[in-house]
């Protein structure tokens, strides 16, 4: 990510961070003690040398970099292409410590024959310090750029077999677990419809935000049930009493909010008859899309 920012003599500075090796791609220059110099293949092996140690305490590493242009123009245009030619500054080390009750949480979920996956953005170093931590075995790490080169199916026979999924961009995570995603959004647009062309909530946002939450808590709720199993939910296969009664009172809950005193403060309004009566419809319809899709994805990966 990039700023730009003036000085007093009227000169822009772009300031970038970033992951290291990218800022150092883009750096020609370093700057050392107040010196600019030419970044060299030494420079390069000490900024590993740095970084790696760092991260094996479980520092999250960043690069600051810099570049200076005249500024003559007062209402200048600026480009990704102008993310380039910089001057490394430094280094911004941070730490974000597992908390205490991850260790626990992790054993009691073994327990319970619960698989565990770690997916983030952070580098395998980084990654690995932390799985240590928490007492996390870790055999393979997966990486964002081998994933790329991977096939959907190859993909699919890789979380199997891993546990970790590291330096992981906001596509290859969409990617990852994107087979139950986008049946959500499906209903989530068509929620946006009903409540727009049907309900007239242009004029209406409290009733639109009313809608909105009502349905997005009753499906995610409900797919709970769905996703825990590779049978059919309800009928080949129920979910523990507690289960139940949990989903039970948050939509219950749920439901009662737009009723309740804490309406107002909250921003709800009750829905009208025909609301309930499309919602229902919808959850029927979502049970049945999602169980189709889970169904295929079993037969083509397997359990």
């Amino acid at each position: 990510m990039s700023v730009i920012l003036e000085n007093n003599q009227n000169q822009h500075i772009l300031i970038c961070k970033g992951a290291v090796e990218e800022i150092m791609r883009l750096s020609t220059h370093v700057e050392i003690n107040g010196e600019i110099l030419e970044v060299t293949a030494e420079h390069d092996e000490h900024r590993k040398r740095r970084v790696k140690e760092r991260n094996s305490e479980g520092f999250r590493v960043i690069a600051v970099a810099y570049r200076m242009f005249p500024g003559t123009d007062d209402t200048p245009h600026y480009s990704i292409k102008d993310e380039s030619d910089l001057t490394l500054l430094g280094y911004l080390a941070f730490l974000d410590p597992p908390k205490d009750s991850a260790t626990e949480a992790l054993s009691q979920l073994l327990e319970y024959s619960v698989s565990v996956k770690i997916l983030t953005g952070d580098n395998e170093i980084v990654t690995g310090t932390i799985c240590k931590q928490v007492g996390l075995s870790v055999d393979h790490i997966l990486l964002g750029p081998e994933i790329e080169a991977l096939s959907d199916g190859q993909l699919g026979e890789a979380t199997e077999t891993t546990t970790v999924f590291a330096k992981l961009s906001p596509a290859h995570k969409e990617r990852i677990i994107h087979f139950i995603g986008p049946i959500s959004s499906i209903f989530d647009y068509l929620t946006f419809f009903i409540m727009i062309y049907i309900f007239n909530c242009w004029t209406n946002p409290v009733l639109f935000h009313t809608g909105w939450f009502v349905e997005s808590l009753f499906t995610q709720t409900l797919i709970i049930h769905v996703i825990r199993t590779n049978k059919i939910p309800f009928l080949q296969s129920r979910a523990s009493k507690a289960l139940i009664l949990a989903s039970l009172a948050i939509v219950a809950i749920g439901a009662y909010l737009q009723y309740s005193p804490l309406a107002g403060t909250l921003g709800f309004v009750p829905q009208p008859p025909l609301y309930w009566l499309l919602l229902f419809g919808m959850l029927v319809a979502y049970v049945i899309l999602t169980q189709i899709t889970k169904t295929w994805f079993y037969r083509k990966y397997g359990d």
